[in-house]
């Protein structure tokens, strides 16, 4: 009786064929980054304001299958906030995020803590994770609603409130000392998430 000897070239044919025949159940889904945008509002001893980012890059990695959501990040260019107030605002508000060394602000999904999806296909998620702003860290929650915006495409929208002390960043006093911003703010965001379809739900 002849004995066969399994080579190594061998085994890494059959592992890779046994790997590819299984189903693949991860998915990974990318913004699109020129249709989302995020708002950031705030108050001063002056003035409202607000900075707004038309420029939103994204990635979330989910579990067709079990319809779970495995990781989530998202950053955008510190030097894509604008505001109306014009261009010295601007430069003041990189100056305090400090953009030449930082130039992204960073979201990085820790845990989930519920995911859900309706009978009208609506999706419902809020996630813990870690916001990096300014070479500085901390913890985050956030809480969107999913729904369909035509062929194969999510729109997600939601309000994370924050202080501005618990990302590490004192509030900044601004134009020689005239505008004092307060510690509250609100992220506002609406991204659109393409390859999600509602009939796959």
């Amino acid at each position: 009786m002849k004995k066969f000897r399994i080579t190594g070239v061998a085994t890494l044919f059959i592992t890779a064929a046994v790997f590819f025949a299984a189903p693949m159940s991860a998915q990974t889904l990318t913004f699109n980054a020129q249709k989302s945008s995020i708002l950031i509002k705030g108050d001063s001893n002056l003035h409202d304001w607000e900075l707004k980012a038309s420029e939103v890059h994204g990635e979330a990695v989910v579990d067709a299958t079990a319809k779970e959501l495995k990781s989530l990040t998202v950053d955008l260019p510190v030097t894509a906030l604008k505001s109306d107030e014009g261009s010295m605002m601007d430069n003041q508000t990189y100056k305090v995020l400090k953009s030449d060394k930082n130039p992204k602000i960073v979201f990085k999904m820790t845990s989930v803590t519920s995911f859900s999806i309706g009978a009208d296909k609506t999706i419902n998620a809020t996630v813990a994770g870690t916001l990096s702003v300014a070479g500085t860290s901390g913890p985050v929650t956030v809480t969107a609603t999913g729904k369909s915006s035509g062929a194969n495409s999510y729109v997600f929208t939601g309000t994370v409130p924050m202080k501005l002390t618990s990302l590490g960043i004192k509030p900044p006093t601004v134009l020689l000392g005239t505008l004092k911003v307060k510690d509250e703010i609100s992220m506002e965001f609406s991204v659109v998430v393409d390859g999600i379809s509602s009939s796959a739900l």
